[in-house]
């Protein structure tokens, strides 16, 4: 047990930061999400004086090794290092540098190794039989080889390496670094690229690159695409020959050498961009070359930018075709100016594959998910396995990642409950919502992330049955200790993997589906649904003791089942506002200190009531029209025309502000003097829960645990639901009764804490996952 609590994977890399390149970085990025115990052997760089220290988690051990002399160096650093019998596995990061260390420890010791590979690796490999000879037999003795892309594998394969022994393993993109940014006007100032339709490629300015095909593109553009502008970023051997093709098709407006782009500086050419092209070709002869990946497609995607990459090398892996960007044959100038002209010129295009590209990065290419990849490749190398879990490793299920108050709060739980010892894992499926704002979600969090695109919402029974079997399969590849399922689509569909693979399950609702959502058949079918998985769970959270009690009363589990844990939110972030970020909100918004000030958050759907706040705001309008009210709407979705268009009939305009999705609404919350939500149906109401900690009065229906929040004529007004009259007197008090609203406001402050806090939730439920575990 001892050796099985200690052992650890060991990475052998010539490459790791502070030294710069694409490869230090893919080496960084692994190795902070690697599941597990790991440990970085790499070189000591002149003028680094300490020999071992910890970034981000990661033990770093460096050594002086150079040249010829560098796999011997690591080879006897690890023969006299006391932890080397609880190696795993070793990841050999280049061929050259750590191959034989990696071959010798495995004749003498059994450790199996794997050998990371790349294109360009390959191509040098083959043109110099010295290496091949030499390095030959530390491929045969490797337990596997990980490829960068397709391309690359089969590259290996055409050199002899067997198929099965290759795994693909594409390489992460740095989300922490490329986001996209919110003053895209400012940047495009600051660059000097106002009104200009912007392409950049950014690249080594070698032949293969494309960059040559791409500037006679530009100069088929120049005359129907007046404004057209190309930024050419990086340095290399080429520079000279394309300035002197810039020159010779008089393209000086429309083609800028910015040099070599520093690396902090690369997002803001990212965002201030309109399209990133690199038609990168496959070249022989004396100017050999080819694309391995391309890195920099997954960069610009996840600023949001639509990229352009040549047919060739293992581009295919880096850009969907049609999804996250084109695919062009890259020798023909013509086809990558049509492709030029298809994005610039349809802007709806261009946003889609931006938006694409970017969910796809966070989905796919995130260094959490790459890294769970890579581990679990190399545990199937692993012959007897030496690692027992000692933290508890919990599955969260997740039907989608939207702005809802569902999602955040199994966000926050997945991702605090590892200081409290466990392992997480979030799964989470498709989400047609084109503001769901995943990117920002997930943004700063090293969560292991898997996206299952067949777990939908809606009812579909083919990709119903192909999430289920995904579901399992991840299970029992997993063997997760607990799953926690959130939602009820996700609810039904876990609980029965979870049952199948004997794992015990808790299910989180968020809010019932019992009334409000459907009509009186389906909610019928969903009630019996959840009734049969009830006894395939081994407890079931509410929000409120009021969902408990409806759930009862339908028959659905037994007292025993219910434990009530409130939705937690982050209390300081709206207690700790400055008073003139409201005062800003209101000069902006035309509104004044004397004002009274309603404000609304939430998704702009029929479950929400927002028609009936409307409805019954027109009125307070009507009964105090000497009163300067407004109405502040937070949120967007698919009813907001059929709402604006209520505005305007019932004479509200220039009183109701639709703001769309904010990321961040303390300003809206600081701004109003109450808040107001009129929705059919409410688990518990997490805007609630924000709004009163805020210190704003609240007005809420009457139905689900919204009374469980607010407490009639102490933090608010209840009132009966869908009851626009009674709604309308509840908002005429506030507004009249500034004693009242303010005595309410600063009861509702009190009142969130410590209940209604993230710290409560995550302690509760982590206590919770302990007794159902024990």
């Amino acid at each position: 047990m001892r050796m099985e609590r200690l052992s650890f994977d060991l990475f052998i890399t010539a490459d790791y930061p502070p030294t710069g390149g694409g490869q230090s970085t893919y080496f960084e990025l692994i190795t902070r999400s690697y599941p597990g115990t790991k440990t970085v052997l790499t070189r000591l760089l002149p003028g680094t004086a300490r020999t071992e220290t910890v970034m981000q988690g990661v033990d770093v051990r460096r050594v002086r090794a150079g040249g010829w002399a560098m796999p011997l160096v690591f080879f006897l650093h690890v023969l006299c290092w006391r932890k080397r019998r609880y190696i795993r596995f070793i990841h050999c990061g280049q061929l050259r540098a750590g191959g034989w260390a990696c071959c010798l420890l495995n004749l003498l010791f059994g450790i199996p190794y794997g050998i990371h590979v790349y294109g360009g690796e390959r191509a040098k490999f083959a043109d110099h039989r010295f290496w091949r000879l030499v390095l030959r037999p530390v491929l045969i003795r490797a337990a596997c080889l990980f490829a960068n892309s397709s391309w690359t594998r089969n590259l290996w394969i055409e050199y002899g390496i067997p198929a099965e022994k290759i795994k693909v393993i594409n390489p992460p993109v740095d989300l922490n670094r490329f986001h996209p940014l919110t003053d895209r006007a400012r940047l495009r100032n600051q660059l000097d690229l106002d009104n200009r339709k912007v392409l950049l490629s950014v690249c080594r300015l070698d032949p293969h690159k494309g960059t040559d095909r791409l500037i006679e593109a530009v100069a088929l553009l120049a005359t129907e695409i007046p404004d057209i502008l190309l930024i050419v970023g990086g340095g290399g051997r080429m520079r000279g020959r394309l300035e002197a093709l810039v020159q010779q098709h008089a393209l000086g407006g429309h083609v800028r050498f910015v040099g070599r782009i520093p690396d902090d500086e690369l997002i803001n050419w990212y965002n201030a961009a309109d399209l990133f092209v690199m038609p990168s070709r496959e070249q022989s002869g004396m100017e050999s070359g080819a694309e391995g990946f391309g890195i920099v497609y997954l960069e610009a995607n996840a600023c949001g930018l639509p990229v352009i990459a040549g047919r060739s090398g293992g581009t295919a892996d880096a850009v969907d075709d049609g999804v996250s960007g084109l695919r062009v044959v890259p020798e023909s100038p013509a086809v990558i100016a049509d492709a030029i002209k298809r994005i610039l010129t349809s802007p709806a295009f261009g946003k889609q594959l931006g938006r694409q590209g970017m969910e796809r990065a966070h989905a796919l290419f995130r260094d959490a998910v790459i890294s769970r990849q890579l581990y679990d490749a190399a545990s199937l190398c692993v012959e007897v396995p030496t690692i027992v879990k000692i933290e508890p490793h919990i599955a969260h299920v997740i039907t989608r990642l939207d702005k809802g108050g569902s999602a955040t709060n199994t966000l926050v739980s997945a991702d605090r409950q590892r200081e409290h010892g466990f392992g997480t894992t979030l799964i989470y499926g498709y989400t047609a919502d084109p503001d769901g704002h995943l990117a920002d979600m997930l943004a700063g969090r090293s969560l292991d992330v898997r996206y299952l695109p067949c777990l939908k919402r809606n009812f579909s029974p083919l990709d119903d049955w192909r999430a289920f079997f995904k579901l399992v399969s991840i299970f029992r590849k997993e063997r997760f200790d607990l799953v926690h399922t959130h939602t009820s689509k996700a609810g039904l569909l876990g609980r029965l993997a979870a049952w199948v693979c004997r794992i015990p399950c808790i299910h989180t609702p968020h809010g019932h589906i019992f009334y409000g959502y459907f009509g009186t058949l389906v909610t019928h079918v969903f009630v019996w649904l959840e009734r049969l998985a009830a006894p395939m769970t081994a407890r079931m959270v509410s929000l409120t003791d009021r969902e408990t009690e409806e759930s009862l009363v339908r028959k659905i589990g037994h007292p025993g089942q219910f434990v009530t844990i409130p939705s937690g939110v982050p209390l300081d972030v709206f207690r700790n506002v400055p008073e003139d970020v409201g005062r800003s909100f209101r000069s902006r918004s035309g509104m004044t200190g004397q004002s009274v000030v309603f404000a609304s958050v939430g998704r702009l759907t029929p479950i929400k009531g927002f028609d009936l706040l409307i409805t019954a705001f027109a009125d307070v309008v009507r009964q105090l029209a000497s009163q300067d009210i407004w109405l502040v709407i937070v949120g967007d979705g698919e009813e907001r025309m059929v709402l604006e268009a209520l505005v305007e009939t019932t004479g509200l305009a220039g009183r109701v502000v639709f703001t769309g999705e904010l990321q961040d609404v303390t300003p809206v919350l600081s701004a109003a003097d109450c808040f107001v939500l009129a929705s059919r149906n409410e688990g518990m109401g997490r805007a609630f829960v924000e709004a009163m900690a805020s210190g704003l009065p609240a007005i809420g229906p009457a139905t689900g645990g919204v009374d469980r929040v607010i407490q009639d004529g102490v933090t608010g007004i209840l009132f009966p639901k869908e009851d626009t009259a009674a709604l309308a007197a509840a908002m005429v008090r506030m507004a009249t009764d500034e004693s009242f609203r303010q005595q309410a406001g600063q009861k509702a402050m009190r009142a969130m804490d410590p209940l209604f806090s993230e710290s409560y939730m995550v302690e509760r439920l982590c206590q919770l996952y302990r007794e159902v575990l024990s």
